[in-house]
């Protein structure tokens, strides 16, 4: 299965989001985690700097993640989000992109919210 940018970092481990979260400081914990998601599908150079520390270093670090952003392919700018979980400090995500059905976790670090790559 072809995974979408939102989650080929969590299989970049088997070879196959410095945004932070976005929106104003009024905004909900839903809109920031939906926010993310927007973001990176419309711009997927966005995803490594809205990664949390352990995915990222799972991924290899930073220059890493980018070099495998750059040769996934091209990611899906309207994915139909379904549901936004949000329980203290983590939250899940299921959407379908071009490449169906997921579900993206996230968890809050330093007041941001990152993603939890699997």
């Amino acid at each position: 299965m072809h995974t979408s940018r939102i989650a080929a970092l969590g299989l970049l481990a088997v070879p196959a989001l410095a945004l932070g979260a976005c929106g104003s400081s009024g905004s909900s914990d839903k809109d920031k985690v939906t926010s993310i998601i927007t973001s990176v599908a419309k711009d997927p150079s966005k995803y490594c700097g809205n990664l949390s520390k352990a995915s990222l270093a799972k991924a290899g670090g930073t220059a890493r993640c980018a070099a495998a952003m750059n040769t996934s392919g091209p990611g899906d700018p309207n994915p139909k989000i379904h549901s936004v979980d949000v329980s203290g400090d983590k939250a899940s995500v299921k959407l379908t992109d071009k490449d169906g059905n997921q579900t993206i976790q996230f968890v809050k670090e330093d007041g941001n919210w990152k993603v939890l790559a699997q």
